[in-house]
């Protein structure tokens, strides 16, 4: 879960009902690409040169909309991949920010397998999230046979803390990602046991623990969760 709401804490270079408003044949295209094995993770590795992959999918929610994430939108995520406060409970170990260059990669090379959204509210942006096919070894080996995706996302404005927006942010997600997608299985990733507020996010949606992963010594994280839900109990 990113900053105090609902983004992972795996170390990828990638980074949970009211659905009102959904485009068709959306799904991504997936190219060939490299695949790497980094901390359990799966990486694609693209040219530096890649643009984000669009999409046409606006959802609304009670409080909040997600637009798709355009390549206008760096400078919106630049400052909010750079407060240290977001990054405390976005990052791992020792992350002090990105440059505008590390900031592109991660979000083009997130978009070519994810849909990446701006979340607004109040028409001001407010933070990221996006739904993603998932990447993680330890997931994609448990459950072999299922579509599973991932949520990550991020509140970058910090006076919008704390007002249930990631809940909402994750609802809509959630339901994209089983009316749309079709997933099996949806997940939020690694959520570390100083981020409170992103494991009781997930669990307000009907998310429930499906691991807790002990972190080596000395790690920022003692544990970290693994939260999932299936698509019978959305129904």
């Amino acid at each position: 879960m990113r900053g105090a709401d609902c983004r992972n804490e795996e170390p990828d270079v990638s980074r949970s009902l009211g659905l009102r408003s959904l485009a068709r044949d959306t799904r991504p295209r997936v190219a060939s690409f490299l695949r790497l094995e980094v901390d359990n993770v799966r990486v694609d590795h693209r040219p530096i040169g890649m643009k984000l992959r669009t999409h046409d999918v606006t959802l609304v929610g009670e409080n909040v909309t997600l637009r798709p994430l355009t390549e206008d939108d760096w400078g919106l995520l630049l400052p909010w991949n750079n407060d240290p406060d977001v990054l405390h409970y976005t990052e791992g170990d020792d992350v002090s920010g990105y440059g505008l260059a590390q900031v592109q990669q991660i979000y083009r090379t997130v978009s070519q397998n994810a849909y990446c959204f701006i979340a607004e509210t109040d028409h001001a942006a407010i933070g990221e999230c996006w739904l993603q096919e998932m990447n993680v070894e330890r997931i994609l080996q448990q459950y072999p046979n299922r579509a599973c995706r991932r949520i990550d996302l991020m509140i970058g404005e910090k006076s919008y803390w704390g007002r249930g927006l990631g809940t909402q942010m994750i609802r809509l997600l959630t339901a994209f990602a089983f009316e749309h997608e079709r997933a099996d299985m949806v997940f939020g990733c690694g959520v570390a046991d100083y981020n409170l507020a992103s494991l009781r996010a997930f669990q307000k949606v009907g998310y429930a623990v499906a691991a807790k992963i002990e972190q080596a010594a000395g790690r920022k994280a003692r544990y970290r969760w693994d939260l999932a839900i299936a698509a019978s109990s959305n129904s």
